[in-house]
């Protein structure tokens, strides 16, 4: 979407689980990512992906992220497109309920 113009924004990332993957694989590297095709004749094609805007930890424990995360939710400009993975969809997350993910969250 970003790559053909439709979209102005990044996407900010939210780990509620392996909170090292924010740690080690993120933050060191600016958000950026390596993009490696490996193609059927041999050549390989390298992109450095910048598309994340933020990576953060999705846990209450950890303040700061927490409360970022608090604001990004409360402001629906942050999420105007969002696409879910199937298992989050079957669980029952959508964006209009996105309070009731924030527990903990005052105010």
């Amino acid at each position: 979407m970003l790559d053909a113009g439709e979209y102005d924004r990044g996407v900010i990332v939210a780990e509620g689980f392996d909170y090292e993957i924010i740690d080690k694989v993120y933050a060191p590297y600016d958000s950026m990512s390596l993009l490696v095709l490996l193609k059927s004749d041999g050549s390989i094609e390298k992109r450095v992906v910048s598309s994340v805007t933020e990576s953060l930890k999705a846990d209450p424990q950890f303040g700061s992220d927490w409360a970022r995360l608090v604001e990004i939710f409360r402001n629906p400009s942050y999420y105007n497109i969002i696409r879910m993975e199937p298992s989050a969809a079957s669980r029952g997350f959508h964006p209009s309920r996105a309070k009731a993910t924030i527990r903990g969250a005052t105010g």
